[in-house]
């Protein structure tokens, strides 16, 4: 093989290799982006399920069904004005609430919430129950909106997939 032939085939190979890299890059950031702050719903029975049957009422607990609308979004959680999460595809979150009126809010922020809506809900905590939310993609005539409502527990188990 001659020295040219050989240079030829190495710098392809660079080249490929190059570009390799920066899909692996892409790749991973795009998987990184994706990934909310909540714990994923099969992991109930070992974290969440310790957490709703425990003595202490008054928590909120928010799942995002798995649909395919609106899956590359990671939605923030606000309660009481404060953030209390961002929820990924499938995920769980809860907080503690304050006893008295509470306000839950879900938007997405950035360009990618412009034209969403941004639900949110109002309830009063008597610090005798857990508050149980799910949030979803609706389809509308031009895509997806974002939805938000209360249930019960029994319900909200039945979505975790």
């Amino acid at each position: 093989m001659s020295l040219r032939l050989y240079l030829k085939l190495l710098r392809k190979l660079i080249v490929k290799q190059r570009f390799n890299i920066w899909v692996i890059f892409f790749l991973i950031a795009f998987l990184y982006g994706c990934a909310g702050t909540g714990v994923k719903g099969y992991s109930y029975q070992t974290i969440v399920s310790p957490i709703i049957n425990s003595s202490e009422k008054g928590k909120v607990f928010l799942y995002r069904k798995i649909m395919p609308g609106g899956s590359g979004v990671v939605v923030p959680v606000n309660l009481n004005g404060s953030i209390i999460g961002k929820l990924g595809v499938g995920e769980i979150i809860w907080s503690d609430t304050i006893s008295g009126p509470n306000t839950i809010q879900a938007k997405v922020t950035g360009i990618q919430g412009l034209g969403l809506s941004a639900p949110n809900i109002k309830f009063d905590n008597d610090d005798s129950n857990n508050y149980f939310f799910l949030l979803y993609w609706d389809q509308i005539t031009f895509g997806y909106d974002l939805r938000m409502i209360q249930t019960t527990e029994e319900v909200w188990k039945k979505n975790l997939n």
